[in-house]
């Protein structure tokens, strides 16, 4: 909850106005009341502005969020009912309610608020998540449609990300673990998560790679996972090499020259774009140590880095300063 209410903080200006009586006025004070924890007076101003324009929408989110950091769910989820019955709530108005169910132990009212959310909002990746969340907690296997689907129509929403390769991991579907969770860091890189998914992703890579081809092209039917399996297989004999972060660096360089030898490859795939971007400018190692190395073998990982600090240094700052987005038209499951 409080991401989204972070991004309610955000969507407008802290700047105080009070020469003028507009909407925007009373909106940059109530937010600059809530940021100071006055709730009681940010009611007051937010009524009085909805006295004039009842159905402004920032105002009646700016009461919203009054009545919920006061704890007062009950008339924070009649308001957002009334928006929504008069077709005037955003996808966040969607979110909070459905948050607000799940404090009050309502994951049904929750579900359906999400539901009736989507359907007006189909491609807001946080509302699949938080269905998805609600059916696992309930051991609904239905829950990874649900991230898949917040996958495929939200594709830079990284929560998704995070819990569809959790889940993959868990019903030991390596190659799915492995694309989702290095498309997770590439989206979080340095969040306090990415090292667990780092982890995850080395170990999904050495389960993986110990299989058979005709195995793994057995239990994936997809065309994309087919021609994704066969590639990776093509690189060596690896079903008797222990898989350390300097074999993964060989293994995925192969892989990748091989993926675009001859502009072959029939599905367009932003995380192999940007490993070929890294082949070209000389980081791909740097990367793969990145990804790899401390959870590998942390001593090996900080002896790496000294002696090619310039190199690790010129890859972080890229990872840093980089927007990875990946286009809508990329999803193949």
């Amino acid at each position: 909850m409080t991401r989204l209410l972070v991004l309610f903080l955000l969507t407008s200006s802290l700047t105080i106005t009070v020469n003028g009586q507009d909407s925007h006025s009373y909106d940059s004070l109530i937010r600059k009341y809530i940021s100071l924890q006055d709730y009681e007076n940010g009611i007051i101003l937010a009524k009085r502005g909805l006295a004039v324009e009842p159905d402004n929408k920032e105002l009646n989110k700016d009461l919203v969020l009054c009545y919920y950091f006061q704890n007062n769910f009950d008339k924070a989820i009649d308001l957002l009912v009334k928006l929504i019955n008069k077709n005037i709530a955003d996808d966040q108005c969607f979110q909070v309610a459905g948050e607000i169910y799940k404090l009050q132990n309502l994951p049904k009212d929750a579900e359906i608020i999400f539901q009736k959310g989507i359907l007006r909002y189909p491609n807001n990746g946080p509302m699949y998540n938080e269905i998805a969340n609600l059916l696992w907690e309930q051991k609904n296997e239905n829950a990874i449609s649900y991230w898949e689907k917040g996958i495929e129509m939200d594709p830079n929403y990284s929560k998704n990300y995070f819990n569809a390769a959790g889940y993959y991991s868990f019903k030991k579907n390596w190659l799915r673990t492995i694309l989702y969770a290095e498309i997770f860091v590439n989206l979080e890189s340095f969040s306090d998560k990415t090292n667990e998914v780092k982890e995850l992703l080395l170990n999904a890579y050495k389960y993986m790679l110990i299989k058979r081809e005709s195995d793994l092209i057995g239990e994936y039917k997809s065309k994309f996972s087919e021609f994704f399996i066969k590639n990776l297989f093509t690189q060596k004999e690896i079903n008797d090499t222990i898989i350390n972060t300097d074999e993964l660096i060989k293994i995925r360089t192969r892989f990748i020259l091989n993926w675009f030898d001859k502009n072959t490859s029939p599905f367009p795939y932003k995380l192999f774009d940007y490993h070929l971007e890294l082949l070209q400018n000389g980081l791909f190692e740097a990367y793969n140590q990145w990804l790899f190395g401390a959870s590998d073998n942390l001593a090996v990982f900080h002896l790496w880095k000294q002696r090619h600090s310039v190199e690790y240094d010129e890859f972080i700052h890229l990872q840093k300063s980089r927007l990875f987005k990946i286009p809508t038209n990329q999803y193949y499951q």
